[in-house]
Protein backbone atom coordinates (compact mmCIF):
# COMPACT_ATOMS: atom_id res chain seq x y z
CA UNK A 1 0.00 0.00 0.00
CA UNK A 2 1.66 3.02 -0.67
CA UNK A 3 -1.39 6.06 -0.14
CA UNK A 4 -0.54 8.66 1.80
CA UNK A 5 -4.60 8.93 2.59
CA UNK A 6 -5.22 8.68 6.56
CA UNK A 7 -8.46 7.42 6.53
CA UNK A 8 -6.44 4.02 4.94
CA UNK A 9 -5.38 3.66 8.82
CA UNK A 10 -8.98 1.86 9.61
CA UNK A 11 -8.41 -0.18 6.67
CA UNK A 12 -4.51 -1.25 7.54
CA UNK A 13 -5.86 -1.96 11.17
CA UNK A 14 -8.29 -4.62 9.94
CA UNK A 15 -6.36 -6.08 6.77
CA UNK A 16 -3.56 -7.09 9.73
CA UNK A 17 -5.43 -9.61 11.49
CA UNK A 18 -6.39 -11.40 8.32
CA UNK A 19 -2.55 -11.69 7.35
CA UNK A 20 0.54 -9.63 6.19
CA UNK A 21 0.41 -6.52 4.96
CA UNK A 22 3.42 -4.58 3.06
CA UNK A 23 3.33 -0.99 3.17
CA UNK A 24 5.32 1.74 1.64
CA UNK A 25 7.22 4.09 3.30
CA UNK A 26 7.41 7.41 3.35
CA UNK A 27 5.26 8.49 4.60
CA UNK A 28 6.91 8.39 7.95
CA UNK A 29 4.24 9.60 10.44
CA UNK A 30 3.95 7.46 13.72
CA UNK A 31 0.77 4.90 14.09
CA UNK A 32 0.08 5.77 10.05
CA UNK A 33 1.07 2.20 9.11
CA UNK A 34 -0.18 -0.75 10.87
CA UNK A 35 1.64 -3.47 8.88
CA UNK A 36 3.86 -6.29 9.32
CA UNK A 37 6.63 -4.91 6.85
CA UNK A 38 7.44 -1.75 5.82
CA UNK A 39 8.74 -1.06 2.16
CA UNK A 40 10.98 2.14 0.93
CA UNK A 41 13.98 3.00 -1.15
CA UNK A 42 16.74 4.54 0.91
CA UNK A 43 16.66 7.68 -1.81
CA UNK A 44 13.28 8.39 -0.33
CA UNK A 45 14.11 8.25 3.02
CA UNK A 46 15.73 10.55 6.13
CA UNK A 47 18.78 9.50 7.47
CA UNK A 48 16.88 9.38 11.07
CA UNK A 49 15.53 6.79 10.17
CA UNK A 50 17.97 4.69 8.17
CA UNK A 51 20.43 5.04 11.41
CA UNK A 52 18.19 2.60 13.12
CA UNK A 53 15.10 0.86 10.78
CA UNK A 54 13.97 -0.86 12.99
CA UNK A 55 12.88 0.76 15.93
CA UNK A 56 12.15 3.77 13.49
CA UNK A 57 9.75 1.34 11.64
CA UNK A 58 8.03 0.16 14.25
CA UNK A 59 6.72 3.83 15.26
CA UNK A 60 5.19 4.16 11.63
CA UNK A 61 3.84 0.61 12.09
CA UNK A 62 3.35 -0.61 15.71
CA UNK A 63 4.39 -4.05 17.61
CA UNK A 64 3.13 -6.16 14.92
CA UNK A 65 6.08 -4.98 12.68
CA UNK A 66 8.39 -7.77 11.59
CA UNK A 67 10.75 -6.07 9.07
CA UNK A 68 11.66 -2.66 7.77
CA UNK A 69 12.62 -3.42 3.92
CA UNK A 70 15.10 -0.41 2.24
CA UNK A 71 16.48 -1.03 -1.09
CA UNK A 72 19.58 0.34 -2.34
CA UNK A 73 19.02 0.65 -6.17
CA UNK A 74 21.72 -1.56 -8.21
CA UNK A 75 23.23 -2.38 -4.48
CA UNK A 76 20.60 -4.64 -3.75
CA UNK A 77 18.60 -4.60 -0.46
CA UNK A 78 18.51 -5.02 3.57
CA UNK A 79 15.63 -6.31 6.25
CA UNK A 80 15.93 -5.45 9.01
CA UNK A 81 14.08 -7.42 11.89
CA UNK A 82 14.08 -7.07 15.98
CA UNK A 83 17.79 -7.23 16.53
CA UNK A 84 18.68 -9.15 12.93
CA UNK A 85 19.79 -7.62 9.80
CA UNK A 86 19.41 -9.33 6.14
CA UNK A 87 21.54 -8.19 2.78
CA UNK A 88 21.01 -9.12 -0.48
CA UNK A 89 23.51 -7.57 -2.70
CA UNK A 90 21.85 -7.36 -6.67
CA UNK A 91 23.87 -8.95 -9.46
CA UNK A 92 25.54 -6.82 -12.21
CA UNK A 93 23.38 -6.67 -14.62
CA UNK A 94 23.26 -4.30 -18.15
CA UNK A 95 20.53 -1.55 -17.76
CA UNK A 96 18.60 -0.76 -20.42
CA UNK A 97 15.34 0.84 -18.64
CA UNK A 98 14.99 1.15 -14.25
CA UNK A 99 11.39 2.78 -14.91
CA UNK A 100 9.35 0.06 -12.44
CA UNK A 101 11.84 -1.84 -10.70
CA UNK A 102 11.12 -0.84 -7.17
CA UNK A 103 7.59 -1.93 -8.09
CA UNK A 104 8.81 -5.34 -9.36
CA UNK A 105 10.79 -5.66 -6.07
CA UNK A 106 7.66 -5.06 -4.16
CA UNK A 107 5.89 -7.59 -6.32
CA UNK A 108 8.43 -10.24 -5.78
CA UNK A 109 8.66 -9.52 -2.09
CA UNK A 110 4.86 -9.76 -1.67
CA UNK A 111 5.24 -13.18 -3.75
CA UNK A 112 7.29 -15.10 -2.26
CA UNK A 113 6.00 -13.70 1.57
CA UNK A 114 2.38 -15.07 0.55
CA UNK A 115 4.09 -18.05 -0.16
CA UNK A 116 5.52 -18.03 3.55
CA UNK A 117 8.84 -18.23 2.93
CA UNK A 118 10.97 -17.03 4.95
CA UNK A 119 12.96 -12.82 4.85
CA UNK A 120 15.72 -14.02 3.27
CA UNK A 121 14.44 -15.90 0.31
CA UNK A 122 11.50 -13.42 -0.22
CA UNK A 123 14.15 -11.20 -0.13
CA UNK A 124 16.42 -13.01 -2.55
CA UNK A 125 13.26 -13.12 -4.76
CA UNK A 126 12.79 -9.51 -5.00
CA UNK A 127 16.31 -8.51 -5.62
CA UNK A 128 16.30 -11.19 -8.85
CA UNK A 129 12.82 -9.47 -9.77
CA UNK A 130 13.97 -6.34 -9.93
CA UNK A 131 17.33 -7.41 -11.19
CA UNK A 132 15.73 -9.02 -14.25
CA UNK A 133 13.95 -6.12 -14.90
CA UNK A 134 16.02 -3.44 -15.27
CA UNK A 135 17.49 -5.79 -18.32
CA UNK A 136 14.70 -5.16 -20.60
CA UNK A 137 12.68 -1.93 -22.02
CA UNK A 138 8.97 -1.70 -20.25
CA UNK A 139 7.52 -3.00 -16.73
CA UNK A 140 6.27 -6.53 -17.47
CA UNK A 141 9.14 -9.15 -16.80
CA UNK A 142 9.55 -11.67 -19.45
CA UNK A 143 8.68 -15.43 -18.99
CA UNK A 144 11.91 -16.57 -19.04
CA UNK A 145 12.91 -14.37 -15.42
CA UNK A 146 10.56 -16.48 -13.85
CA UNK A 147 12.61 -19.91 -14.32
CA UNK A 148 15.62 -18.74 -12.71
Amino acid sequence: MRSADSALISVLEERVRAGPVIAHIPPITDGFRPAQVLLGSASDIDDDFLHDPFPAGQRVAGDILEWVVITHGAAGATAYGDGVSLRETAPRVPVKDSTGAGDVFAAGLAFALARGWEMQGALKTAVSWASASVRYYGTVLRRDCFSR
